[in-house]
C-alpha cells in the first residue's frame, strides 16, 4: 500500500474571510482597499456556491420616497417584535445602506436603479435571467485582479481559538494538503443552512458551515428559525423541489 504524504500549508494574514458570496467578496475588496492583507477561502469557485448568485440582486435602502425612519420601521415590522430596539446592526444598515449601494455600483461599474419604496434593482439586459450572477461574478473578477490571496475549493474544519479570541482557521485544500492560517481577524461569510433541509431552493452549498464553526468555537447561535427561501416552488411529495418561476 502506497503511503500518502501531505504537507501542511501555513500562512499569516491581517484578515481571513471564509465564504465567497456577496458578503465575503465585498468585505475582502473593502478591506484590501484599506491596505489590509486579506486571505479569502471558498469551497467552490468564487461566488458560484452562494445564494446571491441565484438572486435578483435587489436591495432595500433609503431613497427619494423612503427615508431612514421608513427603513427602520420596515425592519422592526418584519422582525415581528424579535429585533432589539437598540440594535447597532439595524442602525448601521439603515444609515449606510444607500451609500454601500452607491459604492458597489462605482466599484463594479454596474447600475442599480431605484424603483420605489426603498427598492433598488440591478439594471441588466433583458436576456439576463438571474441578475445576482452578474453581480457576484463582477465582484469575483475584481478580487481576482487584486492582491487578495484566494484559496478555492478548500474546506475549513475549525477556527483557531486561544484566550477567548479567534486567531484564524485550519482546514484542507482541494488536493488534500492541510492548511493553517493565522489571522488578526476572521470573518465568517458562509451564508445560511437551508440546503440541509430536504426541501429548499437554496444553493446546495448553503449548508451551515459557518454556523458549525462558530458553535464549535463557543459562539452563540440565535434566530435560526429564519431561513431564506423563495415561496415559489412545488410542494409535492416525492417530487424534486424546484422553482416554478423566478421572482424577478
Amino acid at each position: 500500500m502506497r503511503k500518502l504524504r501531505f504537507e501542511c500549508v501555513e500562512m499569516q494574514t491581517d484578515i481571513l474571510v471564509i465564504g465567497s458570496g456577496l458578503a465575503g467578496l465585498w468585505s475582502s475588496i473593502c478591506l484590501a482597499d484599506k491596505d489590509q492583507d486579506v486571505v479569502l477561502i471558498s469551497k467552490s469557485f468564487l461566488g458560484a456556491g452562494s445564494n446571491t448568485c441565484l438572486s435578483g440582486a435587489a436591495f432595500t435602502a433609503s431613497g427619494p420616497d423612503f427615508d431612514h425612519s421608513d427603513h427602520e420601521r420596515l425592519f422592526f415590522s418584519n422582525g415581528q417584535g424579535l429585533l432589539d430596539k437598540h440594535s447597532k446592526l439595524v442602525e448601521q444598515v439603515v444609515q449606510n445602506g444607500e451609500r454601500e449601494i452607491d459604492e458597489l455600483s462605482i466599484k463594479t461599474g454596474l447600475n442599480f436603479k431605484y424603483i420605489k419604496g426603498g427598492r433598488y434593482e440591478l439594471d441588466t439586459e433583458p436576456n439576463v435571467t438571474i441578475p445576482g450572477g452578474k453581480l457576484v461574478f463582477s465582484l469575483a473578477n475584481i478580487v481576482r485582479a487584486s492582491r487578495i490571496k484566494i484559496i478555492e475549493h478548500a474546506t475549513v474544519f475549525s477556527l483557531l481559538k486561544e484566550d477567548g479570541k479567534i486567531w484564524g482557521a485550519t482546514g484542507c485544500l482541494s488536493q488534500g494538503d492541510p492548511f493553517k492560517i493565522i489571522a488578526k481577524a476572521t470573518i465568517l461569510a458562509t451564508g445560511g443552512y437551508a440546503s440541509c433541509l430536504s426541501r429548499n431552493d437554496n444553493s446546495k452549498r448553503i449548508c451551515g458551515d459557518g454556523h458549525l464553526l462558530a458553535f464549535n468555537s463557543g459562539g452563540l447561535l440565535r434566530d435560526l428559525e429564519f431561513i431564506q427561501f423563495y415561496p415559489l416552488g412545488m410542494d409535492e411529495i416525492f417530487l424534486p423541489s424546484y422553482l416554478v418561476d423566478y421572482p424577478f
